[in-house]
């Protein structure tokens, strides 16, 4: 589980590096505003007023505005890539269900450029400096580097033009004061000018006349003296306002911002990240598998030991046999041949031999009055091993001196017949047949006979030509020449045929590889009643518990096979 989890991961992990496009990351380095505002008399620290000045700056690089000028400037809003996504697969469902009556607002490509470039680049602060770093993403290394580029560059134009944009709006201040200063001298003239000479002509005057002329005279002097200050203002504000024109047409707005480094096209690609991503789903696979595995640990208890079956299911347990070590030769292993864990000559070529032993004294105590035992050897899956088992204990008893027929009723699998067996062999078909008189099997070895063949050759299904009469009578005649008969039967989880031939076999034994679900053991005894009542026990296979010793080598049949029908000979 482990393994299948980690080569999915890194299968899903390939087929994202190979559908995900290249992205190149082109860096700038910009040196923001030093300038700081004049302190107002704030008691707070430097340092504190420097960080607030700094990350105004930053929020000033990463603004929308300057984002929608390089928009503009570069023409995003045209580009593919930023202003003219090709529709995915949730837009075209969309569009497909949408009314054709339904008007929708027309999509703004200057809105999508600027949200897709918002999500492209990258600005942060390098440390407590004043210097920001621009990183800005795209599938065309020249274009993210115009990007990083063209967003420095723009900073310190918008920088520029907000110090020119100030100065305009402090000539447009001083020119509307000026005016007022103007209106209000000329109406401190016009006054004074009204107001006139108050002094009469003498001895003309008496008393009453002469308060009143006192008093139009301290009028006019007041008057004049408002309309000279008014003029001496206007003149002043005037000298100012001129200087600063003058000024201005001499000083060009500046800025301390500057870009440090400017971005180049990038050679390598720096998403997605060929070596992160692999060891990501590599740790990914590796976790999923452990949980797994522990999930199928607990949730489903695998077979573990015999006490462990015998308690769960209570039936007789073997083993566990040991994982055969296979020793090929110098090109490998030949496909297709069964592995013998006893040789030839006799005993064991590992450590199964004691089992297999005990295996074989159980066949003994099937029922000692009968002339002949017929054993099904099946599993509930395949590869648990069953035809090793099944191949090794007919070689056990035939070394034993007991005859022995081995027949692979494994239509779907026949291992034994494609190793034994010619392509056009039809020994199991003559075998079924009733006008057969004699039983022809094919010589393994002494005391040991061979049943099988490639198919069937009538295309019936295996488990209606297994379960029909010519099948128990075909049994019972080779009762009749052999003392042991192993039926090598496919996975009785997978395939029907093992609960056909069950009511006409004596006992039935179960192969089951260590590790594997017990839950698949007791549905494979409750799904049939009559292969469950014939069970003789359930061998557990290729445990690592188990060390092996030695290594046993593939069985490689004879160049000429000799077909026997005499008994004693076989």
């Amino acid at each position: 589980m482990i393994f299948t989890a980690i080569i999915v991961c890194l299968a899903a992990a390939a087929l994202y590096l190979a559908v995900t496009p290249n992205r190149y990351i082109a860096t700038a380095v910009l040196l923001t505003e030093t300038r700081q505002m004049p302190d107002d008399g704030d008691s707070s620290s430097e340092t504190a007023i420097d960080s607030t000045v700094v990350e105004s700056q930053m929020e000033a690089v990463r603004s929308a505005s300057l984002a929608l000028r390089v928009v503009d400037k570069l023409g995003l809003a045209d580009d593919p890539e930023f202003g003219k996504p090709k529709p995915g697969l949730f837009s075209r469902l969309i569009a497909m269900v949408r009314p054709k009556g339904d008007k929708t607002r027309k999509i703004n490509l200057r809105e999508v450029a600027l949200e897709n470039l918002t999500a492209k680049v990258k600005i942060d602060r390098i440390g407590r400096s004043y210097v920001a770093e621009i990183d800005a993403t795209s599938i065309d290394s020249d274009k993210a580097a115009k990007i990083a580029n063209a967003l420095a560059d723009g900073y310190i134009e918008e920088q520029l033009d907000a110090r020119q944009e100030a100065q305009q709006r402090a000539n447009n201040w001083m020119a509307s004061r000026l005016d007022d200063l103007r209106m209000q001298a000329a109406q401190a003239d016009e006054k004074a000018r009204a107001a006139g000479d108050p002094l009469p002509n003498a001895g003309q005057t008496t008393g009453s006349d002469a308060s009143s002329n006192s008093a139009a005279s301290n009028n006019a002097r007041e008057l004049a003296a408002k309309a000279r200050i008014a003029n001496a203002s206007y003149e002043a504000y005037l000298s100012r306002y001129t200087q600063a024109l003058q000024l201005q047409k001499v000083e060009i707005p500046t800025t301390t911002a500057r870009v440090l480094t400017r971005a180049i096209p990038p050679n390598q690609p720096g998403s997605p990240r060929v070596a992160l991503v692999l060891a990501l789903s590599f740790i990914a696979g590796s976790t999923l598998g452990v949980l797994g595995a522990f999930g199928a640990e607990y949730l489903e208890a695998p077979v573990r030991s015999r006490s462990q079956l015998a308690t769960a299911l209570g039936i007789r347990t073997f083993g566990p046999l040991p994982v055969s070590k296979i020793r090929t030769s110098l090109f490998g292993r030949d496909k297709g041949l069964p592995v013998a864990l006893v040789n030839e000559a006799g005993g064991g070529a590992v450590t199964a031999e004691n089992e297999l032993r005990k295996i074989k004294l159980a066949f003994y105590q099937i029922d000692s009055q009968k002339p002949a035992r017929t054993i099904g050897v099946t599993s509930p899956h395949s590869r648990d091993g069953k035809t090793t088992i099944a191949y090794s204990l007919a070689l056990l008893t035939a070394q034993a001196g007991s005859r022995t027929l081995l027949i692979d009723a494994n239509m779907h699998n026949p291992t034994l017949a494609r190793a034994f067996c010619e392509p056009g062999s039809d020994l199991l078909t003559k075998f079924l047949d009733p006008a057969e008189n004699a039983i022809v099997v094919m010589r393994l070895s002494d005391h040991l006979g061979f049943l099988g063949q490639h198919a069937l050759g009538n295309g019936a299904h295996p488990a209606d030509i297994f379960s029909c009469e010519a099948m128990q009578r075909a049994l019972q005649r080779a009762q009749e020449s052999f003392d042991y008969i192993l039926v090598d039967l496919p996975a009785a989880l997978d395939h029907v045929e093992p609960r056909a031939i069950a009511p006409f076999l004596d006992r039935i034994l179960i192969v089951t590889s260590w590790g594997s679900p017990i839950g698949d053991l007791e549905r494979c005894l409750e799904n049939a009643d009559t292969l469950s009542s014939r069970v003789m026990g359930i061998v557990i296979n290729k445990s690592p518990d188990v060390r092996s010793k030695g290594f046993v080598r593939p069985m490689k049949p004879a160049e000429k096979p000799t077909l026997e029908t005499d008994r004693a000979a076989v």
